[in-house]
């Protein structure tokens, strides 16, 4: 599991985290939650091992990565896949070796190997056949099903994806939770997300935490958080603009 015990972190002076405490247990389904500008990305990053805090810990699996020096973190590390909002696929190189980047990196395959592989992941995804294609060729929901077939090619442990549907018409966004589930049927995993579309956060998450001022308000499961009496859980889930989130 990983386990975040009163994270802090500030910019300039200016705390973002407040003391951070959540834990996502194993095999689950975690959606963070939470205005812009809350922290999120924030927190995301220190649960990756991307930023260090001023204080506090991010503990997966019984390590301090906080703690750790380069070398263990990079152990560590190779039990998270990411999905990154844009995708983050790289333009020079095409969708198949995009997919074979991080074994490259991480294993010492064959490149016959590497490809073979990748190529079985693209057909997971449903999209055999595009593997010569570049990012620049195909659509916005193509590069969220590539990015998914990326950080899924070396088996995580946990999987975090960052705006998972961000930009995507409903008929695709469907397509990318069915996706997702059936990802997860296959090769079960840990899963954390962070996203604003309420619809996709209730449907996917078997846990929901809102951040709000730089800490954790409420973690409970999506039935439980539509019935909160908390009015800022209340506001942001109905998408008032009366309460006390305020509008900047």
């Amino acid at each position: 599991m990983i386990k975040v015990s009163n994270l802090r972190k500030s910019f300039d002076g200016v705390e973002v985290l407040k003391g951070v405490d959540i834990e996502i247990p194993t095999g689950s389904t975690m959606a963070i939650i939470g205005k812009s500008g809350a922290g999120k990305t924030v927190l995301f990053k220190h649960l990756v091992g991307l930023m260090r805090p001023d204080s506090g810990s991010v503990v997966v699996d019984g390590a301090d990565i906080t703690r750790l020096r380069a070398g263990a973190l990079k152990e560590v590390k190779r039990k998270f896949g990411m999905v990154f909002q844009g995708g983050a696929l790289f333009d020079s190189l095409t969708v198949l070796e995009n997919i074979a980047f991080p074994m490259r990196e991480l294993t010492g395959l064959k490149e016959s190997e590497l490809l073979k592989k990748a190529g079985e992941m693209l057909k997971e995804v449903g999209l055999s056949g595009m593997g010569n294609k570049y990012p620049d060729e195909i659509s916005g929901g193509m590069k969220k099903r590539v990015a998914l077939a990326r950080a899924l090619v070396m088996s995580p442990e946990y999987l975090f994806f960052d705006e998972p549907t961000t930009g995507l018409d409903p008929i695709v966004e469907n397509a990318i939770h069915a996706l997702m589930k059936r990802c997860k049927a296959l090769a079960p995993c840990t899963y954390i997300m962070v996203s604003h579309d309420i619809k996709e956060v209730l449907e996917m998450s078997d846990l929901v935490a809102m951040l709000h001022e730089g800490v954790i308000i409420e973690c409970s499961a999506p039935e439980e958080i539509t019935g909160s009496s908390n009015p800022v859980v209340k506001q942001f889930l109905s998408g008032s603009t009366e309460g006390p989130i305020q509008m900047y």
